[in-house]
């Protein structure tokens, strides 16, 4: 008798290839997600993960926060533990997180990603939750001059208050 991983063919057919991905779009359950995150993504500029089955698993570390090339990110039903390099941060140009969870663990990091000066594009946050109790007072403001559409909806009224106060973009256009 020989056990299969229920994740073997994810393992197998997918996740060994990372290494070589340029672009993904994937819809995946927590078991398949939690194989991403045991390989770096050296070649990844675009990444779409839709985890549609469950919400809310275990902290997630995608491709082990080494995606240095990633350019555009959009998460789903995701909780999501958010180190990343970074000069990996500083190369995006789209994030969109929608119903995802920043791990108590990271919720520092993932704040300090929005204060500095990115050359990001596109921000769309909907349904974002922090793990854990934090400090939301707005910060000294971090001016987002690239930015050009942003997009926000069902936020906590402390989330919503932090982001507006620390983000400044002159350039929004939607």
């Amino acid at each position: 008798n020989r056990t299969i991983s229920p994740t073997w063919w994810f393992d197998t057919l997918i996740s060994e290839h990372i290494a070589r991905w340029r672009d993904a779009e994937l819809v995946v359950n927590s078991e398949e997600l939690e194989s991403l995150c045991e390989r770096a993504a050296p070649q990844l500029r675009s990444i779409v993960i839709n985890n549609w089955y469950e919400t809310h698993g275990k902290p997630v570390h995608l491709f082990r926060g080494n995606a240095p090339k990633l350019r555009v990110i959009d998460l789903t039903g995701i909780h999501s533990h958010w180190e990343w390099d970074p000069s990996m941060i500083m190369n995006l140009r789209s994030i969109a997180l929608r119903d995802v969870l920043i791990s108590k663990g990271s919720v520092g990091s993932f704040l300090s990603m929005i204060q500095s000066p990115l050359m990001l594009e596109k921000l769309v946050i909907c349904k974002l939750r922090l793990e854990g109790a934090v400090d939301l007072t707005p910060v000294s403001p971090s001016w987002l001059y690239s930015l050009k559409e942003l997009g926000v909806t069902g936020l906590s009224y402390d989330i919503l208050r932090y982001l507006f106060g620390t983000i400044r973009a002159p350039n929004i256009q939607t």
